[in-house]
């Protein structure tokens, strides 16, 4: 097989294919195909094409950074998420405020008030453990109507396990604390022996004080035990008529029909 032949560009003469520059006018010459044949860069494949410049400043002529444009829809999403983050925290500082003020600034008669409605369901439906929640919570603070309340529960049972041990205590620190009622209902538990042993004397010795502090209900107590047991005793008597008739006054029912009952006019 002929090897291809070249030839000058210039001067038409035939070139070895290794010469650089022709014989015949000693110019530098490139390689010439012959008739017929593919010029040699063909022989080889095409270089790649060049990569595009690359932007190697993302900062416009302002010296601002380019904008990045989200598509309606994303935008509308970003801005929702927004809004919702934002009411999650405004409900999370606002609870949290709440719970500081009632943990730190309630005060104890309002503890003991929700306790009570939650006791007796006047305004809320009735939920006893949970009153005992909230009386346990007065009562710490020293709210004595309150130790009054969980006394009672205790000793009746009532929202909480049954415990009179439990239920003379907290009569008992009440009544220390100066609450009329609570005397009243440390007397019962002597006088029933209630989480105590059985002792009369005491009993009476804390109605009396229960009476005279102006509980409606140990006047009555005191004046039907005086007449009951002092019939033929009339300085004992006229005691207990006037313990029903102080009773009567201070709104005790029992007391106002024992009288009427009597013929006695207690309103006079």
């Amino acid at each position: 097989m002929t090897e291809p032949q070249n030839f000058c560009e210039h001067c038409g003469a035939a070139l070895d294919i290794n010469d650089q520059f022709c014989g015949g006018c000693g110019m530098q010459v490139g390689i010439q195909p012959g008739p017929g044949e593919l010029p040699s860069h063909l022989h080889e494949p095409p270089p790649p094409p060049p990569a595009p410049p690359l932007d190697k400043s993302p900062i416009d002529s302002n010296n601002e950074p380019p904008t990045i444009t989200l598509p309606v829809g994303a935008r509308a999403s970003r801005t929702m998420i927004g809004i919702v983050a934002f009411i999650a925290i405004i409900v999370a500082v606002v609870w949290g405020v709440m719970y500081l003020m009632d943990q730190v600034f309630i005060s104890t008669d309002t503890m003991y008030f929700r306790g009570e409605d939650l006791f007796y369901g006047e305004y809320s439906p009735i939920d006893q453990p949970k009153a005992a929640y909230w009386f346990e919570r007065a009562a710490a603070k020293g709210n004595l109507k309150a130790m009054d309340m969980l006394g009672l529960m205790y000793t009746s049972g009532i929202g909480v396990n049954e415990d009179a041990q439990a239920g003379f205590a907290w009569y008992k620190k009440a009544a220390d604390g100066g609450l009329p009622e609570a005397k009243l209902h440390l007397g019962d538990s002597f006088q029933f022996g209630r989480g105590i042993n059985s002792d009369m004397d005491k009993a009476f010795e804390l109605y009396t004080e229960a009476a005279e502090l102006g509980d409606a209900d140990a006047m009555y107590i005191l004046g039907a035990h005086y007449l009951e047991t002092a019939r033929l005793e009339f300085d004992l008597y006229m005691k207990g008529i006037d313990w029903l008739t102080k009773a009567a006054k201070a709104g005790h029912e029992g007391a106002q029909f024992e009288l009427t009952e009597m013929g006695i006019d207690w309103n006079k």
